[in-house]
């Protein structure tokens, strides 16, 4: 499978969660289980904003093609999905956090992008030719 397909799903579905939270806060942290108040809200709209931003970044980079220009983008959102996930754990052993069943399928999400982005960056070693010289 291609990393194109990797920006592509994660740029759509950042788009998903970005635009669910920066308009509909309330419903997003309602069906995960998260009580706000309203600046509590306004905090989950720029949230919102910064998913936006990092889909946004994956999906303009679907079709770059030197390795040089991807690595770092792909190692920094590689990077943020392990965190998360971390974060998620953290929160769920020692800060409260009641995991349901839309929290679990948002941590599974959240592992399984990690795996794919650390299988492009460290499992598939040597890029295809089209890969290896800069786009003209």
């Amino acid at each position: 499978m291609k990393a194109t397909v990797l920006f592509w799903i994660h740029g759509i579905a950042a788009l998903v969660f970005g635009l669910g939270f920066l308009f509909l806060p309330g419903m997003m942290t309602d069906m995960m289980n998260v009580p706000t108040d309203s600046m509590g809200l306004i905090g989950w709209q720029f949230f919102g904003l910064g998913i936006l931003t990092i889909g946004g970044i994956a999906w303009g980079s679907r079709n770059k093609l030197v390795r040089e220009v991807r690595f770092p983008i792909m190692l920094m959102i590689f990077l943020v999905f392990v965190a998360m996930t971390v974060l998620h754990g953290v929160l769920a052993l020692f800060g409260g956090l009641e995991i349901n069943m839309v929290v679990w399928s948002v941590i599974i999400y959240h592992i399984g992008m990690a795996v794919w982005y650390g299988y492009f960056l460290f499992a598939s070693e040597k890029a295809p030719a089209s890969q290896a010289e800069p786009a003209a």
